[in-house]
């Protein structure tokens, strides 16, 4: 499964959540992710509806805390069950690979992209490299 794959089962997982986290913008949030969601179960690419996602919580910044906190709550496995990442099937420790954030050095452009390779990012709106977010 895929980095994007993932996102977007995170993304998933956030839509009951919107109402406790955004409040009023809930019903609208919720309509606008059901409605990417299910372009993507439609065969729409995975890539460019989690950018989507991206750009549809980036003024808000409750839901996008959410998403990076709640993003390796689960390891996905490859016929897409949902494996809690405590739970490891082999004895011993196996590596787990960490997504790195990085977010557009543009004053006030809220973008932000989860990668796990070495790739650096673009920022879809300013077309600026994106700079690694530091964890506080």
């Amino acid at each position: 499964m895929s980095l994007d794959e993932a996102y977007l089962r995170t993304a998933a997982a956030l839509h009951p959540q919107l109402p406790s986290l955004v409040g009023d913008a809930a019903p609208e949030l919720q309509q606008q992710l059901g409605q990417l969601l299910h372009r993507a179960e439609m065969g729409e690419s995975a890539a460019a509806i989690s950018h989507e996602i991206r750009r549809l919580f980036r003024d808000y910044p409750t839901a996008k805390e959410w998403l990076k906190a709640n993003f390796h709550e689960y390891e996905f496995a490859d016929l897409g069950t949902l494996i809690p990442k405590s739970f490891n099937p082999l004895a011993g420790n196996s590596p787990t690979t960490e997504a790195a954030e990085y977010r557009c050095p543009e004053p006030g452009c809220n973008y932000t992209e989860f990668r796990e390779d070495e790739q650096i990012p673009r920022c879809e709106e300013h077309n600026r490299e994106c700079i690694p977010v530091e964890d506080n």
